[in-house]
């Protein structure tokens, strides 16, 4: 994963108090809007697929490849190289790599344990062409942030989820891809999760009221 940092940088002092702070509908605010919009955006989404975790998407509900080594028997990973095959995930055997994971902490005394996901997965929400995913049938849609939103947080006009886009599950599959999601972490031993991202649900739900 790239991080992306402006430390001691006088661009990291310009966008935080000049374009960040400038008032939601203000000529400063549509000037950037347009400039995001019709002029950097094929360069904003270059940097933010390098700079950003906010735009990576969900290849698959199970767990990524450093939580599904085969293990050495006694909780600890073995060192596998990158083009190893994965371990497939077998909800009846107690979860994957992952589920060693939640075990050994579990084992260390902490009494529960809770995952983090955004309201589509992650930041980025699905991946539109992945196989792991495929059935809940993803689309990568911009948000139309709300005009209360964005008078409380101008930026999320050019943020990278505005720009790049979020992978949104079918409205007839969003019941199956949570079920599926949440059943897995479960299977692992994990105890509760922690939804984030709900302010994005005006930005994407236009449309789409019978969910709701």
């Amino acid at each position: 994963m790239w991080v992306f940092s402006y430390s001691n940088s006088g661009l990291e002092y310009a966008y935080w108090n000049g374009l960040h702070s400038v008032p939601y509908s203000s000529m400063g605010w549509n000037v950037a809007k347009f400039l995001v919009d019709w002029v950097f955006s094929p360069v904003i989404r270059g940097a933010f697929s390098t700079m950003s975790c906010f735009n990576h998407r969900v290849s698959d509900i199970r767990a990524n490849v450093k939580f599904q080594d085969e293990g050495n028997g006694d909780g600890s990973p073995k060192r596998r190289g990158r083009g190893t095959k994965r371990k497939s995930y077998d909800q009846n055997a107690g979860g994957d790599g992952f589920g060693r994971v939640v075990a050994r902490i579990k084992g260390l005394g902490v009494e529960s344990v809770y995952c983090w996901h955004a309201l589509f997965g992650y930041w980025g929400g699905l991946h539109p062409f992945e196989r792991g995913v495929s059935k809940f049938r993803p689309k990568v849609v911009l948000p139309r942030h709300t005009p209360g939103l964005l008078s409380v947080e101008p930026s999320q006009a050019w943020d990278p989820i505005s720009v790049g886009g979020v992978g949104t599950s079918s409205p007839e599959a969003l019941a199956e891809f949570y079920e599926e999601l949440h059943a897995y972490l479960a299977a692992c031993g994990v105890d509760g999760i922690k939804v984030d991202g709900q302010a994005m649900v005006g930005g994407l739900g236009r449309g789409q009221v019978s969910l709701f």
